[in-house]
């Protein structure tokens, strides 16, 4: 099923600093991730409340597969993503924290109604989980060799790799 966002009520959390709580979900589907297989995305969440104004929100497990194209072959395949750990900071609006303590991984809890969506967290988890160079379990297991048959007038000090 897909949602506009995986919103998640912070109001108890926020009110007694130091209390965690913990949200398994399963078969989650995101916008940003349209290539997610019917299994979706599911993992644990482990919110701990800093204080009545912030809390550090943790994704743990998260596993999907994602239907990719092979960059070396051309050919779909699925790959699966397994995010072990995936940290960020929610602060209510306007708050500002020390430079020193400045990261990219921050969200903001929606004041009006007290939740946290989830949603861009869990799409960062999974796309700096996503390797550079998209290749099959096929193309892995390929070698680069030096390619003998070229007959073009490159200078010999270049080097042509053929994956086979």
């Amino acid at each position: 099923m897909e949602t506009k966002g995986i919103k998640i009520k912070v109001s108890d959390i926020l009110q007694n600093p130091g209390s965690t709580d913990t949200i398994k979900f399963e078969k989650r589907k995101i916008k940003q991730l349209p290539n997610t297989t019917k299994n979706g995305i599911s993992g644990t969440l482990q919110i701990l409340g800093m204080d009545e104004k912030s809390l550090l929100a943790t994704l743990e497990d998260v596993k999907t597969s994602l239907l990719q194209k092979c960059e070396v072959s051309g050919k779909e395949f699925v790959q699966d993503i397994d995010v072990k750990k995936y940290e960020m900071k929610f602060l209510m609006p306007g708050l500002d924290l020390p430079y020193e303590e400045f990261t990219d991984e921050i969200g903001y809890i929606n004041e009006k109604d007290m939740t946290i969506d989830i949603q861009e967290m869990l799409y960062q988890s999974i796309i700096l989980n996503i390797p550079t160079i998209i290749k099959s379990p096929e193309a892995e297991q390929l070698k680069p060799t030096l390619d003998d048959n070229s007959e073009d007038s490159e200078p010999q000090n270049k080097v042509r790799w053929i994956y086979k």
